[in-house]
């Protein structure tokens, strides 16, 4: 393909990673030296002027008052596939039943619908559903948490929110709340379900099992813990090579750890950057996965900027060279009606790395040549054991 002819038409490609990876990369070279520098995590959105974006959430809770317990029910993952599963998580909700000996619910899995694990007798999370098959599957956690006798509208409201904001949505008001929720019935009791959750899942560290459970652990700044190096195999893990690079003006630090559909993804290096009212995020992720999965994290970051899939005699069309030093990387570029995913994929240390950018299509188009030059300067050091520094000196990601 004529690197003319693919700037022209503007060929755009999101590539998302199995295991609901999101990973996204975008800079330019501002300084003389490469380095690296320990990344910190502070609780910025980049996202907040968006209505609408590339995740979902399907939310409910029964609250027993007779018990003095809520059950909560959540799966949050790509909008595409949870749209899907709408119906089916009504159709679940409507099958719930409690045990009138130990308060324990039952249910109906809808078709397609698996519980692979049991129940706990005694823990938060009572059990976690497996929805659809792969790529899309996703997971629903079914979560027990005392019910406070102090005013219920306002506990619901506070959970409510709690999950609007996991999607950086603005909160409720109490006088939202009533066209916001709806109630279905499960049985002798009333499933309260939240309606309209589509946004950008914050990336505040990992999300809780438990829906409206506040906060949770969270990786300190400092180098990432050793990465597995595949599936196949037996060995001892792999520890990564340092990545260094050179960071754009203008770039903040973004958030190293995040939590999707139940899985803790860490990230090399994570920013955040803005123009005027608009904001996009820039990732390095590494993962053990191999070229076979090629076209389904290309498909994924498609769907994630509202583009149609393509089939793999299509692939190759999609991408230009992009150098690394001595490694040869693949760019493309996915630009969808609203949004765009700037992406390089490179083989390095047994790893495939995964460069992304994400941002409105505007903010996207000024930040080519940031990302672009950012991919340029980074480098793959095979010494993990060097001490981690501040920003323009060594670190380690």
């Amino acid at each position: 393909m004529a690197r003319p002819f693919f700037r022209r038409m503007r060929t755009t490609l999101s590539l998302c990673f199995c295991a609901g990876v999101i990973l996204a990369v975008e800079a330019g070279c501002h300084e003389a030296e490469i380095g690296t520098y320990t990344v910190p995590k502070p609780s910025q959105v980049y996202a907040g002027n968006h209505e609408e974006g590339p995740d979902g959430m399907l939310a409910a809770m029964i609250a027993r008052s007779t018990q003095k317990q809520a059950w909560f029910f959540k799966v949050a993952g790509l909008k595409g596939p949870v749209t899907v599963q709408q119906a089916a998580f009504r159709e679940f909700l409507a099958s719930v039943r409690f045990d009138k000996e130990t308060g324990d619910p039952e249910w109906t899995l809808p078709a397609g619908w698996l519980q692979p694990g049991g129940v706990s007798s005694s823990g938060m999370r009572y059990a976690t559903l497996t929805l659809g098959a792969e790529p899309d599957s996703l997971e629903l956690t079914v979560i027990r948490l005392p019910l406070p006798e102090s005013d219920f509208d306002a506990y619901l409201l506070q959970n409510v929110n709690r999950w609007r904001k996991q999607l950086r949505l603005a909160e409720l008001s109490p006088s939202d709340l009533g066209s916001e929720t709806e109630a279905i019935a499960a049985g002798d009791e009333q499933a309260i379900v939240v309606k309209n959750m589509v946004g950008h899942l914050k990336s505040s560290g990992p999300m809780m099992a438990g829906p409206f459970a506040g906060g949770g652990s969270r990786m300190p700044p400092g180098p990432a813990p050793p990465r597995g190096g595949g599936g196949g195999g037996g060995g001892a893990a792999a520890e990564l090579p340092r990545l260094g690079y050179s960071k754009p003006e203008g770039w903040s630090p973004g958030e190293l750890e995040i939590s999707r559909m139940g899985i803790t993804i860490v990230r090399q290096a994570a920013f955040d950057f803005r123009g005027g009212n608009e904001s996009g995020e820039v990732t390095v992720t590494a993962m053990p996965v191999g070229p076979r999965f090629l076209l389904n994290n290309v498909n994924r970051w498609r769907r994630q900027v509202a583009l149609e899939a393509v089939d793999s005699d299509s692939l190759d069309d999609l991408f230009e060279p992009i150098a690394l030093d001595t490694i040869k990387g693949r760019y493309l570029e996915l630009v969808g009606p609203s949004n765009t995913i700037l992406g390089t994929i490179v083989e390095s240390g047994g790893m495939t790395w995964f460069f992304k950018l994400t941002a409105p299509n505007r903010l996207a188009d000024r930040s080519r040549g940031d990302f672009k030059s950012f991919v340029n300067s980074s480098r793959f050091d095979p010494g993990p054991g060097e001490d981690s520094g501040s920003e323009g000196g060594p670190d380690d990601q």
